[in-house]
């Protein structure tokens, strides 16, 4: 492979219910997944991928916001975020934050999955014409 990519890892208390919430209410593909019930699996959606990865029965360590105030789990940069936060919407994703504009200029939304991580879709400002 060529091309380096990563992939977030995130520790889930249930695998499969997290699946779910990716697949049904975030439009992720299921790329693959180990264990019935689903102990770890990958999803993904245009060209980004995700780790979901059960914690064993074990304390989950939790969402980046319980260790810093402003702070998300996961970082996607987009287009046309107004129309995805309308589609997370309409399938019941749980929308911590609509579309706003940052002092950086980006349009941002933020939705939650079932273990409080936060994943922010993020979509830079149009190039200005000289």
């Amino acid at each position: 492979m060529d091309d380096w990519r990563v992939t977030p890892v995130l520790i889930v208390r249930d695998a499969a219910d997290s699946l779910a919430y990716y697949r049904d209410c975030l439009q992720f593909d299921v790329i693959g997944k180990l264990g019935s019930p689903a102990e770890m699996a990958f999803v993904g959606r245009r060209g980004i991928q995700i780790m979901l990865q059960g914690a064993e029965g074990r304390p989950t360590p939790g969402p980046n916001h319980r260790y810093k105030s402003v702070a998300w789990d996961v970082l996607v940069g987009v287009r046309d975020v107004r129309a995805l936060h309308a589609e997370f919407a309409e399938r019941g994703a749980k929308i911590r934050a609509g579309p706003h504009v940052t002092f950086y200029g980006h349009t941002e939304i933020e939705v939650a999955d079932p273990d409080d991580h936060v994943i922010c879709f993020s979509e830079p400002p149009a190039p200005r014409e000289r």
